[in-house]
């Protein structure tokens, strides 16, 4: 392998700088994609979340409905 360099050439940063415009209008779209993003989940339903009934009571009311054989045992 051989490696050539060339000191003569310098430093090239001789490149334009990016335009202040560019940068805020490119910010601006990709916040815009974000609010669209979010919007759309949230008609959606992603964030929606099912929460468990916090009280016992709902519980054991909901295992007595699935449960017919439960009320027969303590009608006796």
């Amino acid at each position: 392998a051989e490696t050539i360099a060339y000191p003569d050439l310098g430093d090239q940063h001789d490149a334009d700088p990016v335009p202040i415009w560019i940068i805020i209008v490119a910010i601006l779209a990709g916040l815009l994609l974000l609010i669209l993003l979010t919007l759309i989940l949230w008609k959606l339903g992603f964030f929606k979340r099912r929460r468990p009934d916090p009280t016992l009571s709902g519980n054991l009311e909901k295992h007595r409905d699935d449960n017919p054989e439960h009320e027969a045992l303590f009608k006796h």
